[in-house]
């Protein structure tokens, strides 16, 4: 079967092949052959690790654009805050005044064991 014919096929039959050549390519280093042999072999694994992989890339593209299952309404129209920076401080400024009221009314309970 060619290689377009399995690329066809599905992804696992290419996963399987490639390392099926992977480990034949560690033998034919092992048994020390010549020069073009391993070339030839090393190719033929790059094609079908290639192979491989791109039809992962393309699911993972696609389910990234299919299936984003993110948290955020589409319709919700988006609030900004309109405040000056100076506006911003005194409402900082308030809420140390409310924080610092509430702090001296815990600790004049805890004074008051009562």
């Amino acid at each position: 079967m060619s290689d377009d014919g399995l690329q066809r096929i599905g992804n696992p039959l290419l996963s399987h092949r490639s390392g099926v050549a992977r480990q034949g390519l560690k033998r034919a280093k092992k048994a020390d052959p010549k020069a073009d042999v391993l070339a030839a072999l090393e190719s033929r694994l790059r094609r079908w690790e290639k192979a491989a992989r791109d039809p992962e890339a393309r699911i993972a593209d696609i389910d990234a654009g299919v299936f984003d299952l993110k948290a955020v309404n589409p319709n919700a129209l988006a609030k900004s805050d309109e405040r000056t920076p100076e506006a911003i401080l005194d409402s900082i400024g308030q809420q140390g005044r409310l924080v610092a009221e509430s702090l001296a009314t815990l600790r004049a309970w805890l004074a008051d064991p009562g």
